[in-house]
């Protein structure tokens, strides 16, 4: 399991390196849900703030878009912690190879997954989610992609940090747990979203592969966020 923890990461790590995503920010969050408006971002941001540089419209629709991505996100977690996968070094490489959505849940079944439908269900959303990104803000893709992911981290920082409270410096194993989730959940929104800023993105059967690769490595950094706060309640 550790040796495909690695093998994915490192696939993760490559696809970020490729698109340009590399970011440093705050973990300090928890996962409890804030009350949330679009105006947050427009408060948020500092009037230097390099968001100025699409409409007001634009970064809205760029913050609903990780609001609603973060909702998709938790109904994940909601699954993947019921599961109890044993995911091989072979399951990436099939992943490359699937053509078909139904050869897609096929391999999801194969690999012991409870309701393969469902989690294609919840990686199409992620897919209208990328076009309709791409479709509303037009100012937002004219720009170079250095440009395009400072102001798309900038959202995310503030998005998250919105719908993920802060919680005290001062941590119980029950927050260091909210911590490590939300260090799990983080990682997967850049995985999934990486591809669309640098206009990779193509939806269809290479969506769902990517929405299942970004999964695996969800799963198992939410695996080792539950055997770490176990240990530390023993």
């Amino acid at each position: 399991m550790k040796l495909f923890k690695k093998v994915i990461f490192s696939i993760f790590g490559m696809a970020l390196l490729a698109t340009g995503f590399v970011a440093c920010s705050s973990d300090d969050n928890s996962t409890t849900e804030s009350t949330l408006t679009a105006k947050t971002t427009n408060s948020t941001m500092s009037v230097k703030s390099i968001t100025n540089k699409i409409p007001v419209e634009e970064r809205e629709n760029i913050y609903n878009y990780f609001i609603e991505y973060y909702k998709i996100t938790d109904e994940l977690e909601i699954l993947l912690v019921e599961e109890n996968l044993n995911l091989d070094n072979e399951f990436v490489n099939k992943l490359e190879k699937i053509e078909h959505k139904s050869n897609l849940i096929s391999l999801l079944a194969d690999y012991n997954f409870s309701k393969p439908e469902i989690y294609i269900n919840k990686f199409e959303k992620i897919n209208l989610l990328h076009t309709n990104l791409k479709e509303k803000n037009p100012e937002f893709f004219k720009l170079n992609d250095s440009i395009k992911e400072n102001i798309f981290f900038e959202i995310m920082e503030v998005s998250f940090n919105d719908y993920y409270r802060p919680i005290t410096i001062s941590r119980t194993c029950k927050e260091q747990y909210d911590i490590d989730v939300s260090r799990a959940k983080r990682s997967f929104a850049i995985c999934g979203t990486g591809a669309v800023v640098a206009a990779g993105f193509t939806g269809g059967i290479g969506g769902l592969i990517t929405g299942s690769i970004c999964m695996a490595t969800y799963y198992y950094a939410l695996d080792d966020s539950l055997v770490d706060y176990n240990d530390c309640i023993k």
